[in-house]
């Protein structure tokens, strides 16, 4: 039997396709989206001079504010979404820093809001394209949320020409670019991190949509292989 073939719509660890390899699983991978950092140095430093309470609910814009922060580490208390975005934010902050975690910003809204040991006031380090979710909850708590966009999202679209048996997407912005280029048959099999990606999904095609509940390539490499398995048994 030939192997499954997978396409990843960003770049994954090498040790990933090396697992999924193993399994006689196949990984393809191409980026359909271009991360660009924004002009937020001096603001960004601003916020490093004294605490705060920070949130991210991207590993984009952890890896962008680390960087832009070099070897300074700042007393902050923040909260993030679990997975990918709570492993940089560890490697990059350390793990005492990390004060609450959710596995969307909904629900890390809800946790910031419960947190009475947090100050009313948090600061959101986002993407151009951050969901509205995390804000408005805030505010309806009466929380005041400072929002600097570190990073924009551009769609980077790209013909894949060929028939894959899986499809993973990591973003609705990358399902966005995905499908202006390209037309699937249904017997493609959607990956999808989180329920935002699925519902996105399935508004340009049919297709079986699998959603990798938690936020990280592993998470996803690991659905992937439980789904295939499922299927053979």
């Amino acid at each position: 039997m030939s192997a499954y073939q997978v396409l990843m719509t960003k770049k994954i660890a090498p040790a990933l396709v090396q697992k999924a390899k193993q399994q006689d699983v196949n990984i393809e991978e191409m980026e359909f989206v271009e991360i660009v950092p924004c002009e937020e140095k001096d603001r960004v430093r601003e916020v490093a001079e004294k605490p705060a309470l920070v949130a991210f609910t991207s590993k984009n814009a952890v890896n962008i504010v680390a960087g832009l922060l070099g070897k300074t580490k700042p007393s902050w208390k923040i909260f993030c979404i679990d997975g990918a975005t709570r492993t940089r934010a560890e490697h990059c902050f350390g793990a005492p820093s990390i004060a609450g975690t959710a596995i969307n910003a909904r629900q890390l809204g809800a946790v910031i809001a419960g947190d009475n040991t947090a100050k009313k006031e948090v600061v959101f380090f986002c993407g151009d394209k951050r969901r509205d979710d995390l804000p408005h909850i805030l505010d309806h708590e009466d929380i005041d949320v400072e929002e600097i966009t570190v990073y924009e999202t551009r769609l980077s679209p790209e013909e894949i020409g060929r028939h894959f048996d899986g499809i993973a997407f990591f973003s609705p912005s990358a399902v966005e670019s995905f499908f202006s280029v390209n037309v699937i048959d249904d017997r493609t099999v959607f990956y999808a991190i989180g329920d935002t990606t699925s519902e996105c999904l399935k508004k340009f095609a049919p297709n079986r949509v699998i959603t990798c509940p938690k936020a990280s390539e592993e998470d996803m490499v690991d659905t992937i292989l439980g789904s295939i398995k499922n299927t053979n048994e």
